[in-house]
């Protein structure tokens, strides 16, 4: 089997549909949680289409990330899945992962209204952006907003060893205090994982999380200080810095640091990842494919090399790969021209918060 993912979990998209892992593209023909119970969805064609390319040794249609991550030749998803999950045949529960629609506090430049509202308002008021952001026309099945369908899928995470949850941002809104509210009645000994960029931890979800046996925040920081403030804006530093250190004083909570690694990430990572050693918080990264004028290797050669001096592997298999293998000149000065319209609209200055 290509990948043990369809079989060991399922994942609700921002959408508001079921699929069979985070880094899945969103297809036409994946059922909606709305309207379709879990077996509604093991006995789609869709489902049925997918194992059978899984079955077959090969990549689905929507399986693009781990394609990139293959070629690139690093770690990604697909071990992950093959290395954690059992070798089963049938599908069982190990783990769900679940979005909240795609409500966000944050504007991250890579990333699109499909996983962030924010972005979505942004779009509509800046049709010009179009040019440079991956786009999405999906339209959002909010199926937590049925009580019964709610529970629904509290006793299906219930079944599992680990929930993750995802955004959007799923901290901001009452949806995931009140998941896990009902949750911690069913099974208060599952891994509970919760994937934020650090802008919000209010004490009355902190409250919640003290019930829970084993919880691992997964705090999406992409550059230190004013890098991350312009790539994730209009989160500040400060406040991230702030909600990190208070998620540190949990016992049962673990905190990671995961990077979507672009070009403007590249010039402060060393300092991002002494910041992480001295809060002996394991760091990550992961590389930004798409949009193409993002990808981490349009820095310029003094920053590529300080880069490459990190000697990390990882970072420098990703810092030599081109996902499109478009012209190095083309890409970068898209790269640049999206951040002199971004700073027009968002009134900061990408010249005082980045160094490409």
């Amino acid at each position: 089997m290509k990948c043990k993912w369809p079989v060991n979990h399922v994942s609700i998209s921002s959408t508001g549909k079921y699929r069979p892992c985070c880094a899945w593209e969103e297809q036409s023909d994946q059922p909606d949680v709305a309207t379709n119970n879990i077996d509604d969805y093991l006995n789609s064609d869709f489902y049925k289409n997918l194992m059978i390319d899984m079955n077959a040794n090969r990549f689905a249609t929507g399986c693009a990330e781990c394609k990139f991550d293959e070629e690139s030749n690093v770690s990604g998803m697909l071990e992950t899945g093959n290395t954690r999950y059992p070798d089963n045949e049938d599908f069982s529960v190990y783990d769900m992962e679940i979005k909240f629609g795609n409500i966000c506090n944050a504007g991250c430049i890579m990333c699109s209204s499909y996983n962030s509202s924010l972005l979505e308002a942004e779009n509509n008021s800046n049709p010009q952006l179009k040019e440079y952001r991956v786009f999405s026309n999906s339209v959002s099945v909010k199926w937590f907003e049925d009580d019964a369908k709610f529970k629904e899928i509290v006793k299906l995470a219930a079944r599992g060893k680990r929930i993750r949850f995802t955004g959007g941002e799923p901290t901001v809104r009452g949806l995931l205090d009140e998941f896990l509210t009902q949750l911690v009645e069913l099974n208060s000994d599952m891994r509970i994982q919760i994937t934020s960029n650090g802008g919000n931890f209010n004490k009355r979800l902190q409250e919640t999380l003290k019930r829970f046996r084993e919880v691992y925040i997964n705090v999406s920081i992409d550059g230190y200080g004013t890098a991350n403030d312009f790539i994730r804006w209009p989160l500040t530093w400060n406040k991230i810095e702030r909600n990190v250190d208070a998620m540190l004083q949990y016992d049962n909570i673990t905190v990671n640091v995961e990077t979507s690694l672009q070009a403007g990430s590249v010039d402060s990572l060393p300092q991002l990842i002494d910041w992480c050693k001295q809060r002996n918080i394991r760091w990550d990264a992961n590389s930004v494919y798409k949009p193409a004028h993002l990808q981490p290797f349009l820095v310029n050669n003094e920053i590529l090399e300080k880069a490459k001096a990190l000697d990390n592997k990882k970072i420098n298999k990703l810092l030599e790969y081109n996902s499109t293998q478009e012209n190095y000149d083309v890409l970068r000065q898209r790269m640049l021209d999206y951040y002199d319209m971004l700073s027009s609209i968002r009134k900061i200055d990408w010249k005082e918060c980045l160094n490409v």
